[in-house]
């Protein structure tokens, strides 16, 4: 159950991205007009081709780095850098150097 939580609210997250990113390209394509349905088409199945491409990628990589017991490691030293991001981001701890050399 706390996947599935996890996999919502990720997706009420992402969606400010999709709208951000995403919404002014449907729009250029919108804006001609004539052939609006092959030019979607087209640019779904790009948009999907890419995500499924880079998903393997990640997903590959990420198997790779479990099978070679680097897994766990990298699960904490990723946890470890978001909270550093948060922390600075919310003043906890002013502007660290972590925060700053990220451009954060």
């Amino acid at each position: 159950m706390t996947e599935m939580v996890a996999a919502l609210v990720l997706g009420l997250a992402s969606s400010v991205h999709c709208a951000a990113m995403c919404g002014p390209l449907v729009m250029a394509l919108h804006a001609s007009g004539a052939g609006s349905f092959r030019r979607n088409a087209l640019h779904h199945a790009g948009r999907l081709a890419t995500y499924v491409s880079l998903g393997l990628v990640a997903g590959g990589l990420g198997h790779l780095a479990v099978v070679a017991g680097f897994g766990r490691g990298l699960a904490v030293v990723a946890g470890c850098l978001l909270l550093a991001v948060v922390m600075g981001r919310t003043g906890v701890l002013g502007r660290s150097h972590v925060t700053a050399r990220i451009g954060v």
